[in-house]
């Protein structure tokens, strides 16, 4: 039911809008298992869905 409303956002919107924890539930186990990931974390890099790759949004 909590996630219905982010049916209608698009990425950019849910990840400013969410903490990376609430869309990705790999999230906190990777930066357990890695706490250097943090970093990336900080330089506005997400994490793919299945954790196999990173992300950032492209200025406009």
């Amino acid at each position: 039911q909590d996630a219905l409303p982010m049916l209608s956002c698009k990425s950019a919107e849910l990840l400013a809008s969410y903490e990376p924890q609430r869309l990705n539930d790999l999230y906190a186990a990777c930066l357990k298992a890695y706490p250097e990931l943090s970093t990336m974390a900080k330089e506005g890099w997400f994490f793919s869905g299945s954790g196999s790759s990173f992300f950032r949004i492209k200025a406009h």
